[in-house]
């Protein structure tokens, strides 16, 4: 996973290439319950398919609102004419009592006119027959009584038609509930249906996204199980090569732990560590600081096999300055080996603290390690002799040469020609005087010899302890 999000990472974003953002890209939802961490994977076609229903449920969720606003809207208009005819039926009524209310005045007054008019015939001693004044009043009476009937009438026709008006509105008002009603109950079995259809597809989507959840689950412990195994098969070779390593460096007579008590050096072109010029930072006490998570095992493993190669590197570093080569082609012959023997000039019993190794005059003598020439010249002694620092406290010299052909502080490799065999100096025939030191102390280098460097130029014996009673000469 990490290796895929830092390959997404080094990919160029599409925005940066021109190209158009897609919107409904490949996606994981992370779920965290506790200390368990669970993955749904949502691919593009679930996206989409998730934004047409809620894109279908938003547009039918409109359009319903709006005919129920619509409905609500003509509801509060037969509201409004419903109340506007209680008003008019009101204000009939109102009329109706005025009216009523002037018949029966004028009723009064024709009682009284009358009244009058028989009282007064009576004491004028005449007739039933009425006064001229009186008839026309009475007329005029009877026809404003006929008007006002007339206006009853009509008014009570009003009437009527506001009840049936009233009446009409109210069936329509009933109707219009109903079909609410309808639509409300219409409404929400729809809003069910696409509900179930959601949680439908939001099962599906979820028994997808575990059934992908556990075949990554596979897969990831696949490729842990893999990384394991690699990292076990890289220790069990890592270990191997240390072992075979240190074996050779071993048998040289050298050891690796007392040589590289250092770190291994930055590798190169690293930048060089910078000195502190100020610190500081609010203070934190240490109880509150939380401690690292533990380390799974194959991190462990990791970190083991990490520290394997860098010790690995640590000794590849030793044996390419570790003089295990030797310093003549094949042919030549072990004169004298290394340690007490009697010296070949004075016949007195003496220290030898290299070994002699003799070929025709001239023969190439090369370094056998990789450094840097501290000596190319005569002394005392040694006569013409090279000296070259391999690092570690490691150093090789030959001598007795008859010609130098490197310069001091040039840097040589390994089997690069340092002079010609001779017999220059403290020396009793032509050979090679060749010895080894660590820290000033040296060493036998017959055991370096044994360890027949690999990669080298010349064809060079796998052991050179070979001896032969035969020789061009003895020197010190």
């Amino acid at each position: 996973m990490a290796a895929k999000q830092q390959g997404r990472r080094g990919t160029p974003s599409a925005a940066a290439s021109g190209q158009p953002r897609r919107f409904f890209r490949p996606r994981q939802l992370i779920l965290r319950d506790g200390d368990q961490v669970h993955g749904v994977f949502l691919a593009p076609w679930l996206q989409k398919s998730i934004a047409w229903m809620l894109a279908l449920g938003l547009i039918w969720a409109s359009v319903a609102s709006l005919g129920l606003w619509y409905q609500s809207q003509q509801a509060d208009e037969a509201a409004e004419a419903f109340r506007n005819a209680i008003a008019d039926l009101s204000r009939q009524q109102m009329r109706i009592a005025d009216i009523s209310r002037g018949l029966e005045g004028q009723r009064a007054t024709l009682g009284r006119l009358l009244a009058e008019g028989a009282e007064r015939r009576q004491q004028a001693g005449e007739g039933p027959q009425p006064l001229p004044a009186l008839e026309t009043e009475i007329a005029g009476l009877l026809g404003r009584i006929g008007e006002l009937e007339g206006s009853l009438d009509g008014i009570r026709s009003s009437l009527d038609l506001a009840h049936a008006d009233r009446q009409a509105i109210a069936r329509e008002r009933e109707a219009m509930a109903e079909r609410l009603r309808q639509s409300e109950r219409h409404a929400a079995e729809r809003l069910r249906e696409a509900e179930r259809l959601a949680a439908d597809r939001l099962r599906d989507a979820e028994r997808l996204a575990a059934e992908r959840q556990h075949g990554l689950e596979q897969q990831l412990a696949a490729a842990l199980q893999a990384q394991e195994d690699t990292l076990a098969g890289l220790q069990r070779r890592t270990s191997t090569t240390v072992a075979e390593v240190e074996r050779i460096l071993g048998e040289a007579g050298l050891e690796p732990a007392r040589l590289l008590p250092a770190p291994p050096p930055p590798p190169p072109g690293a930048p060089a560590e910078r000195p502190r010029r100020g610190r500081g930072g609010p203070f934190v006490p240490a109880a509150l600081v939380l401690a690292p998570p533990p380390q799974t095992p194959l991190q462990q493993s990791a970190r083991g096999v990490e520290q394997q190669v860098v010790w690995l590197q640590r000794l590849a570093r030793l044996l390419e300055a570790t003089p295990i080569s030797v310093p003549l082609a094949s042919g030549y012959q072990v004169e004298s080996g290394f340690g007490r023997r009697s010296d070949p000039i004075r016949n007195r019993a003496a220290l030898h603290t290299g070994i002699d190794l003799s070929d025709d005059h001239g023969t190439p003598v090369h370094a056998t390690a990789p450094g840097k020439v501290t000596v190319a010249g005569w002394e005392n002694g040694y006569g013409r002799v090279v000296e070259i620092d391999h690092g570690f406290g490691l150093r090789t010299r030959y001598a007795h040469l008859a010609s130098i052909a490197v310069e001091v502080d040039q840097q040589v490799g390994r089997f690069t020609r340092v002079g010609g065999m001779g017999s220059s100096g403290r020396s009793t025939g032509t050979h090679l005087h060749y010895e080894v030191l660590l820290h000033g102390q040296h060493l036998d280098p017959a055991r370096f010899m044994q360890g027949a460097y690999v990669r080298h130029a010349p064809a060079l014996p796998a052991s050179s302890s070979a001896t032969s009673n035969a020789g061009n000469g003895h020197g010190r």
